[in-house]
Formats: C-alpha cells, sequence, structure tokens
C-alpha cells in the first residue's frame, strides 16, 4: 500500500499519513461518480442551490477545524486560515447567486417551426486537481460551481493539504449530497493520468506548477477534452510619482509577503518611480521588519513557515542568483528558525 506523509512546517511532527488511490480502483471510483452525475444532472438548479446551502452550512459549523488544519499542514497563521474559511463561504454563495441565470437556457431568434434555444449541459465529471497555497478558495473556486451545474467531482487535492480535500467531501456528505456526488482522493500524477484518461470525466482542473500545467493539458489533449489551468505569475507592481506612498508600500509589500509569498498572485517586482524610489525602499523596509515569524497558531504571528521542506534552499538559489547579477540584499534573505527555534523559515 503506498502513502504519503503530511508534516507540519513548524514543528517537523507528522500531521497524516494518507493513502494513495491505487490504480485498480480508478475505474471503480470514476464510475461511481458518473453514475451520481448521471442522476444529479437531471435535478432543478434551485435543488442543486439548496444543497450548495446546506454545505456552506455544514462547513460553517466545521470551520474551526478547517482552519486549523489548513494551519497545521501548509503553515498558514491560523487568522488567516479562518479568513480563508469565511470568504470560502462567501465565494460559495455568491456563486450558488449566480447560477439560476449563468444555467438558465438561452433562447435563440425566432424561426417558424422551430424553438430553438442554447442549454448549458454538465460535462459529466469533473477531477479538481486544486493547490496548497489556498487550500480552501482554490477548491471552492470549481467544486461549487461544478456542482452547481450538475457534475459530480473528484477532488484530488495537493498532498501537502490533503485533509482539506476530506472537509469538502465530509461537508457535502453531512449536506446530504447523492453518494458519490463529491468524492476526495489521494493519487500519484501516474494514477491522475489514468484519470484523465477515463471516458467519464468531462473536464480537469488543475492549479498549480508550469510544469505540471503541462502534464495534465497533455493528457487532456488527447481526449479533447478542456482543461483549465491556473499556473504560476510574475505579477508586476508600478509606483506613480503621485501615488499616495504609505497606501502603495502597505499594500504592495503585503501582496509581495501574505502566505509567507506563496501566492500566484503575489508581487514579485517592483517597479518605482526615481523620484519617489528611496522614500518608498525605506518605508518598505520599515513595513517588512514588522513581521512576526513563529508558531502559525499563536495569534501574534503574521508570517507562518514556508510550506514545502525544500522552499528555504529553492528561495537561497534565487537569491543567491540575484546577487550574482548585481543584486543588493537590504533585509533577511537567508533560512532561519524564529525565536524558539522551530520552523522552517526565509527571513523576509
Amino acid at each position: 500500500m503506498d502513502t504519503h506523509r503530511i508534516d507540519n512546517p513548524y514543528t517537523g511532527e507528522m500531521v497524516a499519513e494518507r493513502r494513495l488511490l491505487a490504480p485498480s480502483e480508478v475505474e471503480g471510483v470514476v464510475t461511481r461518480a458518473f453514475r451520481a452525475h448521471k442522476a444529479w444532472a437531471k435535478t432543478a438548479v434551485a435543488d442543486r442551490v439548496a444543497l450548495c446551502e446546506r454545505f456552506c452550512e455544514e462547513f460553517e459549523k466545521d470551520g474551526e477545524r478547517i482552519a486549523r488544519e489548513v494551519t497545521l499542514q501548509m503553515g498558514k497563521p491560523l487568522a488567516q486560515a479562518r479568513g480563508e474559511v469565511k470568504t470560502t463561504l462567501h465565494r460559495a454563495r455568491t456563486m450558488m447567486s449566480l447560477a439560476p441565470d449563468a444555467l438558465r437556457d438561452d433562447p435563440l431568434p425566432p424561426m417558424p417551426g422551430f424553438i430553438r434555444f442554447v442549454r448549458q449541459e454538465p460535462v459529466g465529471v469533473v477531477l479538481d486537481i486544486s493547490a496548497w497555497n489556498y487550500p480552501l478558495l482554490i477548491t471552492v473556486n470549481v467544486l461549487v460551481p461544478a456542482v452547481l451545474a450538475g457534475n459530480a467531482v473528484i477532488l484530488k487535492h495537493a498532498n501537502r493539504t490533503a485533509l482539506c480535500g476530506d472537509a469538502f467531501a465530509r461537508a457535502f456528505e453531512r449536506a446530504g449530497a447523492p453518494e458519490n456526488l463529491v468524492t476526495a482522493i489521494d493519487a500519484s500524477h501516474d494514477t491522475c493520468a489514468q484519470i484523465i484518461a477515463r471516458p467519464e470525466i468531462g473536464y480537469v482542473s488543475f492549479t498549480g506548477s508550469v510544469r505540471g500545467g503541462h502534464e495534465v493539458y497533455r493528457e487532456g489533449a488527447k481526449r479533447f477534452i478542456d482543461v483549465g489551468l491556473e499556473l504560476g505569475g510574475k505579477d508586476p507592481a508600478y509606483v506613480a510619482p503621485d501615488a499616495d506612498l504609505g497606501h502603495a508600500v502597505a499594500n504592495i509589500v503585503d501582496g509581495a509577503f501574505y502566505n509567507a509569498g506563496q501566492s500566484c498572485c503575489g508581487i514579485e517586482r517592483i517597479y518605482v518611480h526615481a523620484s519617489i524610489h528611496d522614500r518608498f525602499v525605506q518605508a518598505a523596509l520599515a513595513e517588512i521588519r514588522k513581521y512576526r515569524l513563529g508558531d502559525p497558531l499563536d495569534g501574534t504571528t503574521t508570517m507562518g513557515p514556508m510550506a514545502q521542506a525544500d522552499a528555504p534552499r529553492k528561495l537561497t538559489t534565487q537569491l543567491e542568483e540575484a546577487r550574482a547579477k548585481g543584486g543588493r540584499v537590504l533585509c533577511g534573505g537567508k533560512p532561519v528558525h524564529d525565536a524558539a527555534g522551530r520552523g522552517r523559515f526565509f527571513d523576509p
């Protein structure tokens, strides 16, 4: 039996050991999900919205457990994990409010002897390969719309945050969802490819690395099914000479360092007009030095540890490359532990 372990990036202790789906189990999992979809696709949109509202209620009841598990698995400060639970529910309910209009039939211009319209049909089973950095928000963006549209969902969460997959499946089960409508699995890359190859899979959503995106898109292309990809970004910010400097500094620093910088939409490059460059740099340094590294379960911690074990090494390599090309390090810039000697941090 193949397994994987989730370690706590602050303490190093094991959070969970998880069993990977065996290749021999793929057919059964996908077939059961497809059967659930066939029945679910016949339900009215109002009934689907009602199920998703019950899901929200169950997810909210479980919110403290879910937030704590996010923190234990990937190091996000607990206060921020609680905030992600709230935003997840807000997004779910927003999508539920949009569903009746988005899924209604679109009439076409009249033609004698015909009744013409465009109908939004479900695709079957959606495979959602979700990511660890925003493990609730990224998942809800796919899961709830898929269910509202009449699909079943197989949720393969990142190994780092596999317990979050269970949280979504558990809330739908408690909400009274049909059996196998939402299934959470742990699976290897090869097993995911095997799932994508199944004819019941009608859509794949992937959030993760560019390399992973290439692999998923290649597998989907073999069957000519749609694949949605959210990959890494290289997001810039520009500070104009007439900008509100205090506002710009606070928001750009937050945009770069929130979630310990582990965001696909994080600010990675900042262009500042020469006339305010030096003032911006000094103000940004002061803002960065406010971060408090520590136990992410501690309410006073404002920056948690890096989620992945090799992240500090990768950042060190990037920093050395920047230095070699003429860059100057004005603060931080090295792997560190907190005052208690714990955690895999990178000094901001």
